[in-house]
């Protein structure tokens, strides 16, 4: 029978969102001061225990999140500005740019314009071989790419791409992964322990957890998912998708 070592990564965006998701069970399940923290077994129940719940998280992040906001931009672009490629924040946004109201205040003066054709508007840069990245992706893969498989279709160019990616790529995707893990284990854990304290009076530690995960998950998601890494990586994956020849 085959067996399989963690690598770095799996413990990474698996482990530590996983062990978030048991301590938080077990906090919100148990006095605090009931817990074998000193048993072995104890040790060993909540490591494998904490994984295993790791790649279930990991299984089931792309049900939570499906395609990074870069990624959306693109396929609206080349796609006839089919809005339903776009986050329904990103929609809303988009209506209030194309309003009355930001009309009426781009006639006020000597306050900042309103464009009307943000940034995820303007011409795709995936023109240089004379296809888009939308052709590039039904020709390879062999799928009609729409709003509704758009969960399907990330994940075929971002398993496509990704292996080759450098150092410094791969080092961007387990960042990427992990937050997208942690983020799901830090809704489920808040959930747990708001129980935790009403029907198992879990006290002091729990609320305490409940105060901290949600402002380090807020912290950690806006800076880093949506901005930096989310729109850094999807690039990277989407170029090295479409310039590579696979």
């Amino acid at each position: 029978m085959q067996t399989t070592t963690p690598t770095i990564d799996e413990l990474i965006t698996r482990g530590i969102p996983g062990a978030i998701l048991i301590f938080s069970s077990i906090v919100s399940g148990y006095k605090v001061d009931a817990i074998p923290y000193n048993s072995n077994a104890f040790v060993i129940a909540f490591l494998a225990l904490s994984y295993t719940a790791g790649t279930f998280l990991d299984l089931h992040k792309h049900d939570v999140f499906t395609a990074p906001p870069y990624f959306r931009r693109v396929l609206y672009s080349e796609g006839g500005e089919n809005e339903g490629y776009l986050r329904g924040k990103t929609r809303i946004g988009l209506y209030i740019r194309r309003s009355v109201i930001a009309k009426g205040f781009n006639k006020i003066p000597h306050l900042p314009t309103i464009s009307s054709n943000p940034d995820y508007g303007r011409e795709s840069v995936f023109s240089d071989n004379g296809s888009s990245i939308i052709d590039t992706i039904e020709e390879r893969e062999d799928i009609e790419v729409s709003p509704e498989n758009l969960n399907e279709i990330w994940i075929e160019v971002e398993s496509t791409a990704s292996d080759s990616l450098n150092r410094v790529g791969q080092n961007e995707r387990t960042v990427y992964h992990f937050l997208l893990n942690f983020f799901i284990s830090i809704i489920i854990s808040v959930i747990l322990l708001v129980y935790g304290i009403v029907v198992v009076e879990g006290g002091y530690l729990s609320g305490l957890l409940i105060l901290a995960l949600p402002i380090f998950a807020v912290i950690l998601i806006e800076i880093n998912l949506f901005a930096k890494y989310g729109t850094r990586y999807s690039k990277r994956v989407v170029k090295k998708y479409y310039y590579d020849d696979f």
